[in-house]
Order: C-alpha cells, then structure tokens, then sequence
C-alpha cells in the first residue's frame, strides 16, 4: 500500500506517542501544522493513537478544507478550541488518558485551557518528541533539501561576480540577499529557543568576524543593537 506523505509522518509521529505512551495528542503551531499537512492555518490536528486524524481551522474563515485531504466529518472551522471536544466525542471516540500539547511553544494561559478542557487527561509537554519525529526525513523531505541545496550552488558559484573592492559587509551581505532570493529563497528562517534569532545570512570580516554572539550558536558580528549577529556597514572588505 502506498502511503501519502502525510500518513508517513503521522506515522512517525505515532511511533513517538507509543514510546512515551500516549494516546493523543494535539499539534498547533504553523512549522509542525506544515509538517503534517504542507501548508499552514491556525488551529489544531487532533492525532489519536489509533483512528482517523481530526483537523480544527479558525483562521482563514475561507481555508479550503479539502487541501487537508482528510476523510469526510474530519475537518471542521471552530471559533474555540473547546469545540474540539464537541466533535472528537460526536464522532464516538473517549477522550484520552494522555494527551500530548506543544509545551515549550504554547502560552501558559492556553495550556491551563487545555488542562481545563481535557480534565480527565495527563498532560504532556510533546515539543521535543515532534522534533524526534521530524529529524527522521522522509524521501519527499530529502529531495526538497537536494532541491533546495541546488538553488543554493546556483548562487554560490556566482558570488564572486557580485563583489566590488571598497564594499562594506553590508553592501555585499545585501547583494547576496538579493540573489539569494532572485533564486528562489523565502527569506524566512524559523529558529526554536528563547535565545536564537537568525537573519537570511550574514557577511563578516576583519575584527567584526571576532564580535561574540549572544545567541546559542557560535557565528558573530556586531550587527546592529537590536539584532547584534553579521555584518555591518562600517566594516570594508
């Protein structure tokens, strides 16, 4: 039987509940909501142990709830999450002993609602199980990364062109931006943690390349105040 991209990874993500023994467990925030369904709306996908996964759009009112491909009945708009437990009880299923929540992106005031919601449930933070479950790629996954790597080479090998003598970090750091994104590249760059912030990429040289990071990774560059990671304009190349 061939399985759909989605049912790999919620497959994946299934492995992972039984490991830490889980019957439920609920997905919300837009890079994980992606994961499973290749694009992003808010809300929530439902994933029990065993059974068809639920699908819970509140924003776009207009999202085409068949880009979900999920069965009939599985995908529903709901203005509050407690409408959750109207459907899922609805469609005959209990609700669960444990239940998995993204705990280390979810707010405090949202989690206490779901405690509140699923009183019978032990709650569970999932954050770092969902990353256990993605950092196994699917071949689909792998050839985005080789796509991905390709327009990356594409630009690469034409950076010397774009240098001029006498070009600040900035200056260059901005041509390559530029091209980078002429190429094919989003711009935008997702980072986990309370003490990581990225940027598309940065140039650094000179004095300015020993500039420490505040952030949990080792790459400097004094920046800017409210940003202090590459290149700047005063640096020359």
């Amino acid at each position: 039987m061939i399985q759909t991209e989605r049912e790999l990874k919620v497959l994946k993500i299934r492995e992972q509940m039984q490991r830490n023994q889980l019957e439920a467990c609920i997905v919300s925030t837009p890079v994980n909501t992606y994961y499973l369904h290749q694009c992003i709306f808010q809300g929530y996908t439902y994933i029990p142990l065993e059974g068809e996964v639920f699908s819970f759009v509140r924003r776009p009112s207009d999202f085409n709830l068949k880009a979900l491909q999920l069965q009939d009945g599985h995908c529903h708009f709901i203005r509050k999450p407690e409408q959750i437990i109207e459907v899922i009880q609805a469609a005959g299923l209990t609700l669960p002993e444990s239940l998995g929540l993204e705990g280390e992106e979810m707010p405090q005031s949202q989690w206490a609602r779901f405690e509140k919601m699923f009183a019978t449930s032990q709650i569970k933070n999932i954050s770092h199980m969902l990353r256990q479950a993605r950092s196994v790629k699917t071949e689909y996954e792998l050839e985005q990364i080789r796509q991905s790597a390709r327009l990356h080479e594409a630009v690469y090998r034409n950076i010397p062109s774009f240098y001029r003598p006498g070009m600040s970090e900035k200056d260059f750091c901005i041509e390559i931006e530029y091209q980078m994104r002429k190429g094919g590249c989003l711009g935008l760059f997702r980072c986990y943690g309370i003490d990581m912030e990225s940027f598309i990429g940065s140039v650094v040289a000179g004095d300015n390349a020993a500039a420490s990071s505040p952030y949990d990774f080792a790459l400097g560059g004094a920046g800017h105040p409210s940003n202090p990671i590459g290149a700047t304009q005063e640096t020359a190349l």
